[in-house]
């Protein structure tokens, strides 16, 4: 079986949007939510330094210090998702893009590294569930891509629910890569209920 590769070390810019107030779950901004003794969003940027030596985050203002900051850079997210991933776009200087959402601290380095090299191959690729269209997290664009997307959008006043749902309303195409069964988002009480018994996720490579 033919294999993909990744794009070239150094060309990688991980983009983490973490700024949301985290109302459906009512327990105050999610990705600053101590999970298995470490905030969500600390999950995430580590994992996220295996991947690319330039991580992004976007907090709420006033956010706390993060032990991972300081191999990441932060910035102050936007009013909605939307706003925060277009302020991340514009601070990546790397040729890629990988965004991947705080509130998704289960997902694998595998499963990111295999939307890395789908994107290489195909031109942008995501995690999708089985229903037809549901991309999640984590997905993968080149970086002028995505910018280009997220202007448009701002500057047409598209509001979407998600980055991919963007991406699809601009033509583009995306190539569907399988989830994992322990990637859930982080939304609701139930969500984080469930999120207590895949704690041994939180480490796997």
């Amino acid at each position: 079986m033919n294999t993909v590769a990744l794009p070239a070390a150094g060309t990688i810019t991980v983009l983490v949007p973490a700024a949301g107030s985290g109302d459906r779950l009512g327990l105050g901004p999610k990705a600053l939510l101590p999970l298995d003794g470490r905030p969500v969003v600390e999950w995430v940027l580590r994992k996220a330094a295996l991947l690319a030596d330039e991580v992004i985050v976007a907090l709420p203002a006033g956010a706390p210090a993060l032990e991972s900051t300081t191999s990441c850079t932060r910035i102050v997210g936007g009013a909605t998702r939307q706003d925060s991933v277009l302020l991340l776009a514009l601070q990546a200087a790397r040729a890629w893009v990988l965004v991947w959402d705080a509130a998704r601290p289960f997902t694998s380095v595998a499963l990111a590294r295999r939307v890395l090299a789908e994107a290489v191959r195909t031109g942008g690729a995501a995690a999708a569930s089985s229903g037809p269209g549901e991309f999640q997290t984590p997905l993968a664009f080149p970086r002028e891509v995505l910018l280009r997307v997220t202007t448009h959008a701002a500057q047409l006043g598209w509001a979407e629910a998600s980055t991919i749902a963007l991406v699809l309303r601009a033509g583009l195409a995306v190539t569907a890569l399988p989830n994992e069964a322990h990637n859930i988002k982080l939304t609701t009480a139930d969500d984080w209920a469930q999120a207590q018994g895949l704690l041994a996720h939180l480490r796997e490579i």
